[in-house]
């Protein structure tokens, strides 16, 4: 019952990431406290849709957690918070915990996923051609593992090479075409290069494959909302917000969607 319980309570810290404001950081600080680590663990999980700042407040006591998850977790999730709001004591035991987290990865270095990891890290960090040599590695050992396509896409458009990224979306929509994350990925890209019917066809897919996904929601009605098809967009939203009401960012998309339509 105990162990129920305690899955019970990291499962909701997760779910309460969807939902991070002021009101709900109580429950995070709860978490981090809880003596179950798998409690702590969630907390750590779920924290990392807080904003850095309080972020770092909630999770730093985590680095030094006697349990090894939790710390190299805890570590992961701070990746992006500004080395300028660090003390010197927190620095130290994070530079301890992502050396674990590292390490831990190398344990599964026969697998992409563990490359893919490491490559995600790297770019966090700065680190861009880390992340390329990760990536490059993830798909030599997996060429079938989509993750490793749309991350390295994604490091080519930062860098302002999508005719390359394009490439690697595609193929892997090829092996994976059911893939969401994919089809998101290449519509994003075709509509940043004014390609919008197909880019919006792409964005449609994803938001099909993934009905309940707030976040391809949002991107297929704003592609409509910028071909000039706002009811359509309204529409749309309409839709996703009678089956998911609790999403606020597309419940504040369609409001203001709504008002735009009105004004004129």
């Amino acid at each position: 019952m105990l162990a129920r319980s305690a899955i019970v309570r990291a499962t909701a810290l997760l779910e309460l990431s969807q939902w991070v404001s002021a009101s709900t950081l109580p429950a995070f600080a709860d978490g981090v406290r809880d003596p179950d680590p798998l409690v702590r663990l969630g907390a750590a999980e779920g924290a990392q849709a807080v904003p850095p700042e309080p972020r770092l407040a909630l999770l730093a006591p985590l680095l030094r957690d006697p349990v090894r998850a939790v710390r190299i977790e805890a570590a992961r999730a701070l990746v992006a918070v500004p080395a300028s709001q660090w003390s010197v004591g927190e620095r130290s035991a994070y530079a301890d915990a992502l050396v674990e987290w590292r390490a831990a990865q190398a344990v599964n270095a026969d697998r992409p996923e563990a490359h893919v990891n490491l490559g995600a890290l790297d770019a966090e960090l700065g680190d861009r051609s880390a992340a390329r040599a990760e990536y490059e590695t993830a798909l030599r050992i997996g060429p079938w593992f989509v993750p490793a396509y749309l991350n390295l896409a994604d490091l080519l458009r930062e860098e302002g090479r999508d005719d390359e990224g394009e490439k690697l979306l595609r193929r892997a929509i090829e092996i994976a075409p059911d893939s969401p994350d994919a089809q998101e990925a290449l519509g994003l890209l075709l509509v940043r290069r004014q390609r919008l019917a197909p880019g919006v066809e792409a964005l449609r897919r994803a938001a099909e494959l993934a009905p309940a996904n707030g976040r391809y929601a949002y991107a297929y009605a704003v592609s409509l909302h910028s071909t000039g098809e706002t009811a359509r967009a309204i529409a749309f939203l309409e839709g996703f917000r009678a089956r998911r009401p609790g999403d606020r960012a597309v419940a504040a998309l369609l409001d203001e969607l709504r008002a735009e339509v009105g004004s004129r």
